[in-house]
């Protein structure tokens, strides 16, 4: 009798080690995976979101001038400074035009600098140097009153410059023929076409 309560003790001890090796490999395991979890959330919310990297306003602009923060790497900057040409000429389009329709309605503003542009990704706020947001009003304001070839160079210097200094600071080449779409140039008067019309008037009499 006793061999064989012996044999039934030393069964049961055997597997009562086998499951206490098993829980205990199961319980790494599980811990293991959970670590592992918390690591991936802990880097999934350290990674940039959104079609900017999550940059917006100033920011935005910041890092498009070359004033990155710890977190962004040289892909990521590049791969959003190419997302950021269509906000930023459709962020001069805007305001030009809006100085232009202020124009032609006989109003002047105080353009904002910041402004929300819609791309086919989505919207995001941009933001510009508040110089360069007036100078583009402006033109757009003294192009509503244009009237001559003449009038007109002055504006679309003005234009050019301020384009030209935004384009130059974050690093994008300036579109080819975007000052002449948003500013059309005019064709100059020819020499003595005023004379001409001078002469053609009626001669007063005394």
């Amino acid at each position: 009798m006793e061999p064989l309560m012996l044999a039934l003790i030393a069964i049961s001890l055997l597997v009562i080690l086998v499951m206490i090796i098993y829980l205990t490999e199961r319980v790494n395991s599980l811990e293991k995976r959970t670590q592992e979890a918390v690591h991936s959330m802990k880097d999934k919310s350290a990674e940039p979101k959104g079609v900017f990297a999550g940059l917006a306003n100033k920011k935005l602009w910041d890092v498009m001038t070359g004033q990155i923060p710890e977190g962004l790497d040289e892909d990521t900057v590049g791969d959003v400074r190419e997302r950021y040409q269509v906000v930023l000429q459709k962020h001069v389009e805007g305001l030009f035009s809006e100085g232009l329709k202020d124009g032609q309605r006989g109003l002047s503003g105080d353009p904002k600098n910041t402004r929300w542009i819609t791309t086919l990704r989505g919207q995001v706020e941009s933001w510009l140097p508040q110089m360069q947001v007036n100078a583009i009003y402006k033109a757009g304001l003294d192009a509503a009153n244009c009237q001559t070839a003449e009038q007109q160079l002055p504006i679309r210097v003005v234009l050019q410059d301020a384009c030209q200094n935004l384009y130059t600071k974050t690093q994008i080449e300036l579109p080819h023929g975007l000052i002449d779409q948003m500013l059309p140039p005019m064709a100059a008067a020819p020499s003595g076409e005023s004379d001409q019309a001078q002469a053609s008037l009626p001669a007063k009499t005394s």
